[in-house]
Formats: C-alpha cells, structure tokens, sequence
C-alpha cells in the first residue's frame, strides 16, 4: 500500500504522473462507450507511434525528417476513419463477415475510384459513364487523400488540396456515422 513515507520518496514527479495516468484511464474508459471514437483513439496512438518510428528512420537515414512527411500522415489517419466508419456502418445492418468483406471491398473499390472513373470516361458509352461517374461520387474517394508518392518525394500539396481532402475524410465520416445512426434506430 501507498503510505506517506512510500509518497515522499516517490517524489512529487512520480505522483503527478500517477495521477495524469488514472486521469487518462478513466478518460479512456468513458471515451470508450462511443464505438467509433474508442476506434479513432486506438488508431490515432498506433498512427502516432508509426509516425514516430517514420520521423525517427528519416532522421537516421537522411540525417532530418521533412515536415511535409507529418501531412501525408494526417491523411492516412483520415483514410483510417474513414475505413473505420465504413465498418461500424456495414456492422448495423450485416454479420461481422460480410461487414468485414464488404468493407474491405469497398476500400479497393476507393482506392481505384479515379481509375475506375478515367476507364470508363476512355472505353465505355453514355451509360457506363453515368453509372461510373454516380459511383465515384457516392462511395469513398482515397485518391483525394492519396499524398504518399508526393510527400515522398519532399513536395508539399496546396493547402487547399490539404483542407478540402480534410474536409471531404470529415464530411464523408460523420454522413457514415448517421446512416449506421439511422439504420442502428430502424433495426429493433
């Protein structure tokens, strides 16, 4: 047990530590309760920590790290919500192995959603077009957040580009998360 000689030599350092970590405990746990916020807390530590190990490999192998690398990071994080959404929203209405497949087909449908739209702009007719072009727009869009190869290169998008990929990743996860809301409510 704690008593008050264990707590004057532990230092106070060692006290205000132990109380920002049942602080952050008990945080972690009411943050918890919210399905898609606990997930986006989760995949924000494993992202700050993949960032972490990134910025620190850049740091050996080039001697500096580019601060353009912290914006395609962001932009994979918003990719991550994304996913994150798309699966709590099949998992209202579907088995956790459909959720899962239709999921995963939709993040390669997305990933491709440019390519898809240029293919059929190049090879189809009228109708394939519409019905492409229809796609394109509904389902999500990872091109738009696609900086990986740029930032990679040291080059940095226009700060437009940045904010309405942004606003788009934001925009496209919060329309998830009322339909998984309104199917969620029509279900029982």
């Amino acid at each position: 047990p704690l008593t008050k000689a264990a707590l004057d030599w532990a230092g106070p350092t060692t006290i205000a530590f132990l109380r920002w970590m049942i602080s952050a405990i008990v945080l972690f746990a009411w943050l918890a309760r919210s399905r898609q916020l606990g997930l986006a807390l989760t995949l924000l530590v494993n992202v700050v920590v993949m960032a972490g190990a990134l910025l620190a490999l850049a740091r050996l192998v080039e001697g500096a790290w580019s601060p353009e690398l912290l914006v395609g990071v962001a932009l994979i994080y918003l990719e991550l919500l994304i996913l994150t959404a798309l699966a709590l929203f099949f998992s209202t209405f579907s088995t956790p192995t459909l959720s899962a497949i239709f999921t995963l087909a939709l993040t390669i449908v997305a990933h491709m959603s440019q390519d898809l739209r240029a293919f059929a702009a190049s090879f189809g007719g009228p109708g394939l077009r519409a019905t492409v072009e229809t796609v394109y727009h509904v389902l999500p869009n990872f091109g738009a957040l696609d900086v990986k190869a740029l930032v990679a290169r040291g080059g940095l998008p226009p700060p437009g580009q940045v904010g309405g990929a942004a606003l788009y990743g934001i925009a496209y996860v919060a329309a998830l998360l009322a339909a998984a809301v309104i199917v969620f409510g029509r279900r029982d």
